[in-house]
């Protein structure tokens, strides 16, 4: 949807964003502070990719009190949350039916412009046209990103692991099918 409204409103890319992965990776945050124990506040973590099945939880670099998570919590609950997490989207629709994708998004939409209008040059998980980042390239995808007043600033190089770098590339070419699919 972000790169159909990239390409038929000729914005330009910095100011086209979505907010896919603010809401991935709220999701993760709490399924991680609920296994955890641990406050959602005191939770880092970011989901990249699809916002979608394909979505890549970032599971390597999940920290919590300046501690990785997986050191807490073992990589059976890291991979739970991070299933929970693909699945949680739906859930929520299940549950509240009529309605129910107007609260998430309006909470990230609501955080990504006060990062714009305040030029607060904060790192969120927005889906942001990739210009090389993460061997990618004119796709939209979801991405840690600089938030400030000319929009996406920049993307930020996170140390995904191995692992997470091919999902990303399987996630990336999942976006890429239907993005070929638009026309």
């Amino acid at each position: 949807m972000t790169h159909l409204a990239w390409r038929e409103s000729g914005f330009p890319p910095e100011r086209v964003i979505g907010m896919g992965g603010l809401l991935d990776s709220g999701r993760f945050i709490h399924y991680l502070s609920e296994a955890s124990g641990i406050n959602r506040s005191s939770v880092e973590a970011t989901v990249i990719g699809s916002h979608g099945d394909e979505m890549v939880p970032g599971t390597s670099l999940a920290v919590a009190n300046g501690r990785l998570l997986e050191q807490l919590i073992g990589q059976s609950a890291m991979d739970e949350a991070a299933e929970k997490t693909r699945r949680g989207g739906a859930e929520i629709v299940g549950l509240l039916k009529n309605g129910s994708a107007a609260y998430g998004p309006a909470a990230a939409v609501s955080t990504m412009i006060k990062a714009i209008l305040d030029d607060e040059k904060r790192v969120l998980p927005v889906c942001c046209l990739a210009r090389g980042a993460y061997g990618l390239d004119n796709l939209y995808i979801n991405m840690p990103a600089v938030l400030g007043a000319g929009g996406v600033e920049r993307i930020v190089d996170l140390n995904i692991s191995e692992m997470e770098a091919k999902a990303l590339t399987a996630s990336a070419e999942a976006v890429r099918k239907m993005v070929a699919e638009l026309g």
